[in-house]
Formats: structure tokens, sequence, C-alpha cells
């Protein structure tokens, strides 16, 4: 873990057998400190608590905490920091917690995170592919938070849809409203639910859709605009793809 020198500062970690660290304070920085391994271990002390930080697996310090490295053992991987104005999104809730985290990934998400971050670490100079990667870095950690933190949002997401006081909005709107990025939003969802966030506003557009076509006094025009889709070939087209009828031969069918 070392000092930043930019708004985001990644190293490679590269050490052989054991090596401990030389006796000193522990210290905190002005922005969050990573740590990714893709081998080896190290140990990291903050707050008294003890972090063994693995394989595949990260640590994220916020700022302000102090913490000191242990000791290495045959550690290879990544390690630095980066400040909050680094990135796209600042609403991931690892980012609210205020306290040390540690995650392991998955199996099955190994190899792309051990890309992730060797891109993060060779494009961090670019702005742009820096910010990107460093997102979708933090979005990988919250998916792995307990099922309370993504829950709540979830849950929040989808009172918003089927509240009918507001507009259905889009994956983007919602989003913007929750201060998190689209993508997350619909991983978080699913995560969640099984459905990502898209699909359940084309649930929620669908059954409004129907609600309103029952009632005979609204030209299917109307009922498009309602359901926030106001070109009415795009509405029929979305209609019937949901429910094999037009919004035509649906209306029919209720005669």
């Amino acid at each position: 873990m070392v000092p930043l020198s930019s708004p985001l500062t990644l190293r490679q970690l590269d050490t052989v057998g054991y090596k401990e660290t030389p006796p000193m304070p522990a210290r905190s920085f002005s922005g969050w400190s990573l740590l990714y391994l893709i081998s080896g271990e190290v140990l990291v002390n903050a707050r008294d608590t003890a972090f063994l930080v693995h394989a595949h697996s990260a640590l994220l310090v916020p700022p302000g905490i102090p913490f000191r490295v242990e000791w290495y053992r045959n550690s290879i991987g990544y390690n630095g920091g980066f400040e909050e104005t680094v990135l796209k999104d600042r609403g991931y809730r690892v980012l609210q917690d205020g306290r040390p985290v540690q995650v392991t990934f998955r199996v099955e998400d190994e190899g792309f995170m051990d890309e992730l971050l060797l891109k993060l670490f060779r494009d961090q100079s670019r702005h742009g592919t820096a910010s990107a990667c460093l997102d979708a870095f933090l979005q990988e950690v919250d998916l792995l938070l307990p099922a309370g933190n993504r829950n709540s949002l979830s849950n929040t997401f989808l009172d918003r849809v089927f509240d009918r006081s507001r507009p259905i909005g889009t994956v983007s709107s919602h989003a913007a409203a929750l201060q998190v990025s689209p993508n997350y939003l619909n991983r978080c969802v699913k995560a969640h639910t099984g459905r990502s966030a898209r699909e359940w506003i084309d649930i929620s557009r669908l059954g409004l859709a129907q609600q309103l076509l029952r009632r005979k006094d609204l030209a299917i025009i109307d009922v498009a605009v309602q359901v926030g889709l106001e070109d009415q070939s795009y509405f029929a087209r979305f209609f019937k793809h949901q429910t094999g009828m037009t919004p035509s031969e649906y209306r029919a069918k209720l005669s």
C-alpha cells in the first residue's frame, strides 16, 4: 500500500518468499488504499483488525483510517489507491461504509479480475479508461457485499418503478435518481431478483398499458404516451412482443 502521487496510483507488487516490513507506526492517506492479489498473501492491520489478503481477494481502506502492512509472502498483484474524484459514479456501497472492506472474488470471475486490474495498472494515466476500469472493479466489489446492501437498492428501485404517481422512467433516469450507474443498477437488481432493471421497467410498463387499454375513452396513442412510449408504432411492437397481440387486438379481446 503506497501514498498517492496522483488521483490514481497503482503499482505492481512482486515479492519472493516471506518479507516482514520494518517496524513503523500505522499511516493513513487522503484517498482510498487498494490492495489486490493474484497470488500469495499479505497481512494488513487496520484499526486493530488483521486482514489476511490472499489470492484473488482485495482490501479497500477508506481515507483517514490508519493501517500498516505486517508482512508479504510470495505476493503478486497490485497496490496503491485512488481519490473519489477519478470515479464516474460515487454511489458504490463500499464507499459509504467507512470501514476497511475485504472481499474474495468468485472462482469464475478470477480471470476477469486479473485482466481488469492489469488494464487499470497499464492505463492508469489515461483518465477515461482508468475511470471505467475502476468503476468496473468497484461494481464487482459491491456485488460481493452482504445481500442486504444490494437488496436495499433493489427494493427502492422496484418501489419507484411500480409507483403510479411518477413516470415509469428509464434505467438511466432511475440510476441517476439513486446516484448509481445504470450498469450497476442493472447488475444489483438482477443479482437480487433474477431480472434486470430493464426487464422490471418493461413489466411495469406492460401492466400499466393493459390497465389503460381497458379504458375505451383513451386512444391508443394516449395510452402509449402515458406509459412513456410516445411513438405509437414502437408501442405496438413492444406490446405485441410482450403479449403476442397488438394493443388494438388486446382491446378488442376485452369487449
